[in-house]
């Protein structure tokens, strides 16, 4: 927990969205969420809380959303609001990310998903030491943003798997882009072998 005046507030903000999803208030628990998240940014800049402290404070707020946003059935604009909690896709938590994605799937909005995947994939790197690191954090240092920017190989593969396995391969019957995509990907080769093997299997 951060010492600042703020954070308590910010904490009772949260609680008070959480209440308005459970009561069916969506509306106004998207509204909360939204000026939490800005009120997190302002804090982040101005380095009053703990950073891990903001960032469970940010990704309670996007759970909220993701589910509040669901409950309208307006998940086609899911990611648009996540951008704006989050200040990119990349930024996006990976839980809430595949959250997201799979409502959104759930709800035949897969067709608007393509370049959300490729946008957020394409953010991270491999590197030697065996972690991936977001490209956008050198560059978000000052601006309130608020982001996990390292992610194991194994969530890196997850996320990839939804992508390639299940929007492309299953939900849009796309297997040879899959398969396109899978060849150049910022995978391991490990990982890049079990992808075409699950491709293969799914033919």
């Amino acid at each position: 927990m951060g010492t600042s005046a703020q954070g308590p507030d910010l904490w009772k903000q949260i609680d008070d969205a959480e209440h308005y999803l459970v009561s069916g208030l969506f509306e106004r628990a998207i509204s909360t969420t939204l000026s939490v998240s800005d009120q997190i940014h302002s804090t982040a800049v101005e380095n009053s809380c703990d950073h891990d402290e903001l960032l469970e404070m940010l990704e309670l707020v996007g759970m909220v959303l993701v589910q509040a946003i669901k409950e309208l059935k307006r998940t086609s604009e899911m990611f648009v609001q996540l951008k704006t909690v989050y200040g990119s896709v990349a930024s996006i938590p990976l839980k809430i990310f595949i959250t997201g994605a799979m409502m959104q799937m759930a709800e035949g909005s897969g067709s608007d998903l393509r370049p959300i995947f490729e946008e957020y994939l394409s953010k991270w790197r491999y590197t030697d030491d065996q972690v991936y690191v977001l490209n956008e954090v050198k560059n978000s240092s000052s601006n309130g943003v608020v982001v996990t920017s390292v992610m194991e190989p194994e969530q890196y593969f997850e996320v990839a798997e939804l992508y390639t396995i299940t929007l492309l391969s299953v939900v849009s019957r796309e297997t040879e882009i899959a398969i396109s995509w899978t060849g150049k990907a910022e995978l391991t080769e490990q990982h890049r072998q079990v992808h075409f093997m699950l491709h293969c299997n799914d033919k």
